[in-house]
């Protein structure tokens, strides 16, 4: 049986640039991969959730809300790990 293109990792890809339109989130990446969701996700780092697609715009108490698009680039964006993989 073929997989699904939801089920195929992604790798070898660096994050380049992430935007955010009405509810939906485009992921870009190197070698001309992109993914969009319009569900929730996470970013974890060592077992910790550093930033969710819900926090971004809130306030937290911040000065200006929360944009979590460079919290994403700047977390993975350029990390060369040919281990890291990707699933739906």
């Amino acid at each position: 049986m073929e997989p699904q293109p939801s089920e195929l990792p992604i790798i070898d890809v660096n994050l380049k640039s992430v935007e955010k339109r009405d509810y939906t989130w485009f992921f870009h990446f190197t070698d001309n991969v992109s993914v969009l969701t319009e569900q929730l996700w996470r970013l974890r780092h060592h077992g910790r959730i550093e930033v969710t697609s819900s926090d971004h715009g809130e306030r937290f108490g911040l000065p200006a809300p929360l944009d979590a698009r460079p919290e994403v680039v700047s977390a993975v964006g350029d990390l060369p790990d040919p281990h890291r993989r990707h699933h739906r």
